[in-house]
């Protein structure tokens, strides 16, 4: 008798974490979109472990435990660009643990992915910041020889 609420619970969390849609959120640009380079302060609310990726100004948020989490502020001065030069990314509040999962230059141009994991057992507000210099331009920086 007793196995079935916990057969049931344990669907239910399996259930939650595949499934576990992603919570999009677009950036408030405060600056000048054509900058070089720039910074986005993202705030999220989280229990648990989450997954983020950015890609030029959208980002998605997506709970790695099936816990509840949201979003509370993503503010850029400028549109992320898919090759940023001199990215950075920095847990600026927030006890856990910031894992960077794809590089934007150095995996091909693509979104910043990382993983948010909180060390508390209750909701937690993270901040984070992401900085760059400027758009990579491979022209530039060729490994060619020079002549």
């Amino acid at each position: 008798m007793a196995r079935f609420p916990v057969r049931a619970a344990a669907l239910f969390l399996f259930i939650t974490q595949a499934f576990a849609q992603p919570t999009l959120k677009q950036a408030t640009i405060t600056g000048d979109a054509d900058s070089p380079g720039g910074k986005c302060i993202l705030e999220v609310i989280l229990n648990g472990s989450a997954e983020i990726d950015v890609l030029g100004p959208t980002a998605s948020l997506r709970s790695l435990t099936g816990e509840p989490l949201g979003w509370r502020r993503f503010e850029c001065t400028g549109i992320l660009p898919p090759n940023p030069d001199g990215f950075q990314i920095h847990l600026t509040s927030g006890r856990g643990r910031l894992d960077v999962v794809r590089h934007p230059l150095i995996d091909g141009g693509g979104p910043a992915g990382f993983r948010v994991k909180s060390s508390l057992a209750f909701p937690e507000v993270f901040v984070l910041e992401i900085t760059w210099t400027g758009t990579f331009d491979s022209t530039f920086h060729s490994l060619r020889p020079r002549s």
